[in-house]
């Protein structure tokens, strides 16, 4: 029986390892022995690493689903290699006497096991909380003119409560400004209609309906493909009550039973929609107002100025469907 030169506690002679000492017989615990050469005990702190700036759920929020899924697998490997350096270091601190079950609560294996479960991510988030941006307010935008002081419409009470010629149109204006009432047009001498372009082009497939956008009474049918005059294509020409004209161009066909003295209510259709004498353009209907320079005139007539049709077409109602009533024709 003797004492271990290592731990000090005592240790049977046929349990231990004996060696022979300059200062005599000295008995060694097996475990003592192993670990003779070891340095003396240090303590071993490990600390977690530092938490991502942003969960998941907010990287969902800010990326998209690509980016996303790299940045989530770059927090899984850091992660994976935290968890590897937090093992080195138990094993390390265990290879050189450190009480393991004695560790610091800090260590990054805790840190990582107690950490709260995230919320898996969900694809589009960032979409369904996107602002919609608001309709734009188009009356505002395009406000009613005046004649000597009087707004037109109330000049002209034919201006008032228009469907919109198109059926169903996803426009109510043109799209691009150079389809829009003064836009250039080469060859088109009015003044009023500033660089030449006297209506308003709204662009749509071509055989949507396109109707009248108030009551009034057919003055003008042109059924040649591209237009008498080369460039209008088929179109009809409508006089409102009051002496207003209004005028659907380039139409792809025009409606059987729309002749001259056809009367027409709002909505009733009276072609469709084409590009018939429209050298480059999409199809699209070519939509001309027009207002008599003496009040009271009726017919045909060209002693009209041409308006843009912008303010009144703003405050039309868009129609799902078209009114196919036949077209009435006055008693002679």
């Amino acid at each position: 029986m003797g004492d271990c030169p290592k731990c000090g506690c005592a240790v049977a002679l046929h349990k231990g390892r004996p060696l022979v000492a300059p200062n005599g017989i000295e008995v060694w615990h097996l475990s003592c022995w192993s670990i003779r050469h070891a340095r003396p005990v240090e303590e071993v702190t490990v600390v977690a690493p530092t938490p991502p700036l942003f969960s998941r759920r907010r990287l969902a929020q800010v990326f998209d689903s690509g980016v996303v899924a790299t940045v989530d697998r770059t927090v899984r490997s850091a992660r994976r290699a935290a968890i590897g350096v937090g093992v080195l270091a138990v094993v390390g601190a265990a290879s050189y006497g450190v009480n393991v079950d004695h560790a610091p609560a800090r260590s990054s294996i805790a840190s990582i096991e107690s950490a709260p479960a995230e919320a898996p991510i969900e694809r589009g988030i960032a979409i369904s909380h996107e602002t919609v941006p608001p309709t734009p307010d188009l009356a505002a935008q395009f406000p009613i003119p005046s004649m000597r002081g009087t707004p037109l419409n109330e000049k002209f009470p034919s201006l008032d409560g228009w469907t919109h010629p198109v059926i169903a149109s996803d426009l109510v204006l043109a799209k691009l400004p150079s389809g829009m009432f003064g836009a250039d047009r080469d060859g088109v001498m009015r003044r009023e209609c500033r660089n030449g372009h006297c209506g308003v082009d709204i662009s749509g497939p071509i055989g949507r309906p396109i109707v009248a956008v108030t009551t009034g009474v057919v003055v003008h049918v042109d059924r040649s493909p591209n237009g008498r005059d080369g460039r209008s294509g088929r179109y009809v020409r409508i006089e409102h009550a009051d002496g207003v004209m209004t005028s659907y161009m380039h139409l792809s066909s025009i409606r059987r039973g729309i002749d001259v003295g056809s009367r027409v209510d709002a909505g009733d259709q009276i072609g469709a929609l084409g590009a018939s004498g429209v050298n480059s353009a999409s199809p699209h209907l070519h939509f001309a107002l027009e207002i008599p320079n003496v009040p009271g005139t009726h017919g045909d007539h060209v002693n009209t100025r041409y308006v843009d049709p912008a303010p009144f077409l703003a405050r039309s109602t868009i129609s799902e469907t078209a009114d196919r009533r036949h077209p009435a024709k006055p008693a002679f």
